[in-house]
């Protein structure tokens, strides 16, 4: 039997649960958002737009929902036989953006020019290693202004293209949670509109943004990682839970 019952507000690796569960600790899932891909037509003059620029263009993406859901024209027969995306210039936040990104396989590594934990450092690396001739950020119908308004306020050019949309899914939980882990401020906003916690459960962020988000709903303790990976943040619940004390 689990010693500890934590909730995590969207689906995890099997590996990470396992891994998880050996230590003592039972993972329940349940989804609080969900994303949809903007249909495949709406985004193809975008993409012949952007994915075959002969300029110098930097392409960010702050999520992997947002990766995933051009991936399937990045290749070359859709425009003319042209291969897409090989022009760009890519700023993405780490962690599983990055990941995604590189596991697609249709965009060479190489053309990650930097990463950042968060949308204001990478904001400066995009202004650092420009100008750029234009900037597209591939983003979804719920974004922050981090970015857009930094470049902005520096003058420069941003072209925002939507890609997938982001849809709330409130459903309530029962039952005791130790923990609640949460990745993003939708889901945040999901969970708390129809749930909440006893002072006893800790609430962990997948990074600043999203602890902002839970600061909002409730003062109980939240632990931000230290890096947006998934694997950081079931580590950092096992440690907290198998070290309740040290935060007493």
């Amino acid at each position: 039997m689990a010693q500890f019952t934590i909730l995590s507000t969207r689906k995890i690796a099997s590996f990470l649960n396992e891994e998880a569960k050996a230590k003592g600790i039972e993972i329940m899932e349940q989804e609080f958002i969900e994303v949809r891909p903007v249909e495949e037509a709406q985004l193809y003059h975008e993409m012949e737009r952007w994915g075959t620029y002969p300029g110098k263009i930097a392409v960010v993406f702050t999520s992997q929902h947002a990766y995933k859901s051009i991936e399937r024209l990045l290749r070359p027969a859709p425009f003319r036989g042209a291969t897409v995306g090989t022009t760009w210039q890519i700023f993405c936040l780490s962690g599983a953006t990055r990941n995604t990104i590189i596991e697609g396989g249709y965009l060479d590594e190489a053309q990650i020019v930097a990463t950042a934990d968060n949308g204001a450092a990478l904001a400066e690396k995009i202004l650092a290693y420009g100008p750029f001739d234009e900037v597209v950020f591939f983003c979804g119908n719920i974004r922050r202004e981090v970015i857009p308004a930094a470049l902005k306020k520096q003058g420069v050019p941003l072209h925002e293209v939507v890609v997938y949309e982001t849809t709330e899914t409130p459903a309530i939980a029962t039952g005791h949670f130790d923990a609640v882990l949460f990745f993003s401020p939708s889901a945040v906003r999901s969970f708390f509109s129809v749930n909440s916690i006893p002072k006893s459960t800790a609430c962990f962020a997948i990074g600043p943004t999203t602890a902002e988000a839970i600061a909002g709903f409730t003062d109980n303790r939240t632990i931000t990682c230290e890096k947006p990976y998934e694997q950081v943040m079931i580590a950092s619940v096992c440690f907290y839970l198998q070290n309740r004390e040290q935060y007493q």
